[in-house]
């Protein structure tokens, strides 16, 4: 159902992951975590300091609940959006889990390489003489 079909008065009495997950409806894609907290903040009309108090367990809330999934790069989509595959193995068998191949495409960047100060990602960092193990 669309936002637009909803009242004020039943916007405000919604909980905040209610209407995360009416945003990404409305949206029809992922998005960053920040812009579903702002379009959620200006529904429930909460004051910067509102805000502040309860970004982060918002944050929770979305990580806890079996209707949201992380993409990666901190987008947020609707976890019935993504078909569920047999799991290879080796791999993990929470369908929130990608392998970087899932997530490269997902995001458009197939042809892209990600490196850090290390190198590739995925090196052994052993093999740097300042690694100091814990």
């Amino acid at each position: 159902m669309s936002l637009k079909s909803y009242s004020h008065e039943q916007l405000q009495k919604m909980s905040m992951v209610e209407l995360a997950e009416l945003v990404l409806l409305d949206e029809k894609k992922p998005l960053k975590f920040k812009d579903v907290f702002k379009k959620v903040a200006e529904m429930k009309e909460l004051t910067t300091e509102a805000q502040d108090q309860l970004i982060a367990q918002f944050y929770t809330d979305l990580n806890m609940n079996g209707r949201f999934v992380s993409s990666g790069k901190n987008m947020w989509g609707l976890k019935r959006w993504y078909l569920a595959k047999p799991v290879k193995e080796g791999q993990s068998d929470d369908p929130r889990v990608m392998d970087n191949e899932e997530e490269d495409e997902l995001l458009g960047l197939e042809d892209e390489e990600e490196f850090d100060e290390y190198g590739e990602l995925g090196e052994d960092y052993e093999d740097d003489e300042e690694f100091i193990p814990n």
